[in-house]
């Protein structure tokens, strides 16, 4: 009997979701202080400057998550088909 997927396939997979939720742990914790920050005062330029560039690291880091996902669908197809 041939396994639809190997170990490390598992394992990578693995770290790659434990690396994706520590992610989604700090982007739920900047979205709720940006609501908490939103509650009680304006925020200046440069907090709003801070933000924006926080906000551009999170869609780098969210791209490349999915990237090196599809990456690792594509050769882990690639090695069933072979």
């Amino acid at each position: 009997m041939e396994w639809p997927i190997e170990h490390s396939d598992v394992t990578t997979t693995m770290a790659l979701l434990g690396d994706i939720q520590v992610d989604v742990q700090q982007i739920r914790s900047l979205l709720e202080d940006e609501v908490a920050k939103k509650k009680y005062q304006k925020l200046t330029p440069e907090e709003l400057a801070r933000r924006e560039e926080t906000h551009r690291m999170l869609r780098e880091r969210i791209a490349y998550h999915e990237a090196k996902t599809r990456e690792q669908e594509d050769a882990a197809e690639r090695k069933r088909s072979a």
